[in-house]
């Protein structure tokens, strides 16, 4: 009897292991050519192309350099005037000028020459620079620049105390030369007193040490104080001397007799340096 159901048993799980080998091989099947994702193809790699340069391009410039105006020249002329005019040579062909002081004024004109109308500060420099036009402005040549300094302050001196005077008064006169236009001068003695007068000359009312330098200086101005030179400035000396004692006994007010005449009272009085 157990014989007889071997033969069936084996038979039955062959198929077994068949059906699981076409189902397997199916699946394969499915699997390699709907849903699989095929690889990139593999190719060698690209070697870098090659740059060539031509360096003989490079040895021609290929922009054209913009025309830059002429350099400023030095300052030249000094001592010129707070109202100088300018002038310049004609260009053939120019119908108006283009002029400036640079920072101060500009404008055009036909002639070869203008006086500028805004006063100059002393002892400055400026550069000033002329271009010659067509008059629609179509074509302009470049700046012709130069440079100038202006005349020193026309305050000139300090008349007394002359600078580096010694011996000076100790509450000393300061007297000065008188600017044309100026309506009011500032005056100082740097350190001890200051004010303004319409004069050309001042006492001071405070009292100087002796044997000391002091500075002073004036500035001529408008009354409004809208316009003011730059202040000149001196030194001097005061004369030497030495400082009287403070009184200690009797102190001052006390009255005393004095030996000499009992009968005449005497009076210490704050007045240093003089004597009854």
């Amino acid at each position: 009897m157990p014989i007889a159901f071997i033969e069936p048993k084996r038979r039955q799980q062959y198929l077994i292991l068949l059906l699981i080998v076409v189902v397997l091989g199916i699946l394969f099947l499915v699997w390699n050519y709907f849903l699989a994702k095929p690889l990139p193809p593999v190719f060698p790699p690209v070697p870098p192309s090659e740059i060539k340069i031509n360096f003989e391009i490079l040895g021609t410039p290929f922009l054209i350099e913009s025309q830059s105006f002429e350099e400023i020249t030095p300052p030249g002329a000094k001592d010129i005037s707070l109202t100088p005019t300018l002038s310049w040579q004609s260009v053939s062909g120019a119908e108006i000028y283009l002029w400036e002081i640079i920072g101060v004024e500009s404008g055009q004109t036909e002639q070869t020459s203008v006086t500028i109308s805004k006063k100059l500060k002393p002892s400055t420099t400026y550069v000033w620079r002329v271009s010659s036009c067509k008059k629609d402005m179509s074509e302009c040549s470049a700046w012709s620049s130069g440079g100038f300094t202006t005349l020193e302050e026309p305050f000139r001196s300090l008349i007394s105390p002359v600078s580096g005077a010694k011996d000076i008064s100790l509450t000393p006169t300061l007297s000065w030369q008188s600017v044309s236009g100026a309506e009011i001068y500032l005056w100082e003695i740097i350190g001890v007193e200051s004010g303004q007068t319409e004069q050309t000359s001042v006492t001071i009312s405070k009292k100087l040490k002796p044997s000391t330098t002091y500075v002073w200086r004036v500035s001529s101005c408008k009354k409004d104080m809208s316009e003011c030179s730059v202040r000149r400035s001196g030194t001097f000396t005061t004369v030497s001397g030495l400082f009287p004692p403070e009184l200690v006994s009797p102190p001052i007010g006390e009255t005393f007799v004095g030996r000499d005449n009992p009968f005449v009272p005497y009076k210490i009085e704050e007045k240093i340096g003089e004597t009854e």
